[in-house]
């Protein structure tokens, strides 16, 4: 299991949490750092303001509708993986998958999972497309754009980084 730098000391982490943070604390850091930013209603999209701790798992309609009302859905606070990624990167997320395909063709599909050392050898991979990216666009091996594979590298990293953060 690789192991990576600890977060320092800080009033934003919450043992309890699976990824180390207390998000409302974080939250509230975010909205105090960015006060322009400050709404009622992004302090209730980021679940702000509904209790001590962590933000509540309760689930509630955006719109105020109750559970059994028509037209209601318990989705506010869950994370918006279609709008908040898919319709935000639609081209950005075809190119990773299309970088996935080709790596998956070089080696194979979910290899770079085992990868020994992955998170460094990612970042040095992620380090290496960015500097090139400097002075050639397209990556001679795949015939790609850089950028698409310092995304890759990017979303590897996380992956790896979130699941050992999980784990522990």
């Amino acid at each position: 299991m690789q192991h990576f730098p600890q977060p320092p000391e800080s009033k934003l982490v919450n043992p309890d949490n699976p990824y180390g943070l207390d998000l409302e604390a974080v939250a509230e850091d975010f909205l105090k750092r960015n006060s322009w930013l400050d709404t009622p209603n992004l302090r209730d999209m980021l679940n702000v303001n509904k209790g001590a701790g962590a933000p509540t798992k309760e689930e509630y309609d955006p719109n105020g509708k109750q559970a059994h009302e028509a037209g209601s859905k318990l989705d506010a606070g869950k994370s918006p993986v279609y709008q908040g990624l898919l319709d935000y990167f639609p081209r950005a997320c075809l190119a990773v998958a299309n970088i996935s395909a080709i790596g998956a063709q070089k080696y194979t599909w979910k290899g770079w999972e085992t990868v020994e050392n992955g998170f460094s050898r990612y970042s040095d991979a992620l380090a290496r497309h960015l500097v090139k990216e400097g002075f050639e666009y397209l990556d001679e091996d795949t015939k790609r754009p850089h950028a698409e594979q310092v995304a890759w590298n990017a979303m590897a990293r996380l992956e790896l980084l979130l699941r050992e953060q999980e784990a522990k």
